[in-house]
């Protein structure tokens, strides 16, 4: 069976003649347009892989956790005083107080029965409360923000896909340690697009513009695509130059790497 398939894909690269036209054969290959070694920023020990090699995943679902004990207790800690709002309302039942107290003694100090030394002692005390709620507001928005940092560091001990596709390695193992140094724990591929590469001689090159349709086969079977790239340098020992087709693979039908033959009249 093999050496059938052999010669038949021998025999397609001869030139044909359709319809009264000489049409000339270039064999390539497909990969997929969007490939990722995806790695971790953080080090730690693997306690969970969440999918195994040749599952489709969505894109943010999560593929490995790494232990996060300390960061869930950083997290609850800063949540709790996240939470605390006792000093804004101590602070402003203070500011309300002495604006009650400055407007009572401004209209003692109108009808004659309190000095405006005491009035002007009472405003300073009214603009220090309101300075001193001010302060804990802002304290409050800045333990928002630190909540917020504890979040994300904790979600960053869950690595997650950074496009759908499928997942076609797992380098790492349940329990291994990962660092810096060795921060890659999944390999993913979109097979929904690929890109045929073909080495076409520069007068086949000239003809062919970015976006134009071209008709080629991929694995055995018809197929649709468009000119995506064109080479800017030409190989020296064969005289051609490097174009990409890209087509559509929604349906799954082709994998990377498969053979694929661009026919040109």
């Amino acid at each position: 069976m093999n050496r059938i398939l052999a010669i038949l894909l021998w025999a397609a690269c001869f030139p044909t003649l359709v319809a009264g036209q000489t049409v000339h054969p270039y064999p390539g290959y497909a990969d997929a347009v969007r490939r990722a070694n995806v790695a971790t920023t953080e080090s730690g020990t693997i306690v969970e892989l969440l999918v195994k090699k040749g599952d489709f995943v969505q894109a943010g679902q999560p593929l490995v956790r790494l232990d996060s004990d300390v960061q869930q207790a950083q997290w609850r800690a800063v949540q709790h005083d996240a939470q605390n709002t006792a000093d804004i309302r101590l602070a402003e039942s203070r500011v309300q107080l002495l604006g009650f107290a400055v407007a009572k003694l401004q209209e003692l100090v109108e009808s004659g029965n309190a000095r405006p030394l005491e009035l002007e002692r009472e405003q300073a005390e009214w603009e220090m409360a309101k300075a001193t709620l001010q302060l804990k507001r802002h304290e409050y928005q800045a333990r928002q923000l630190q909540l917020d940092r504890a979040w994300i560091e904790l979600e960053k001990r869950t690595v997650r896909a950074p496009f759908a596709g499928y997942v076609a390695e797992l380098p790492r193992h349940l329990g291994e340690y990962v660092s810096i140094n060795s921060a890659e724990v999944a390999v993913m591929v979109d097979t929904s697009v690929l890109e045929a590469t073909f080495a076409l001689p520069a007068a086949e090159v000239q003809k062919l513009s970015i976006g134009q349709p071209l008709e080629l086969t991929v694995d055995g079977r018809p197929c649709s695509g468009e000119v995506s790239h064109l080479g800017v340098l030409m190989d020296r020992s064969s005289q051609t130059i490097s174009v990409c087709v890209k087509f559509d693979n929604g349906t799954g039908i082709a994998r990377p790497g498969v053979d694929c033959l661009l026919r040109l009249p």
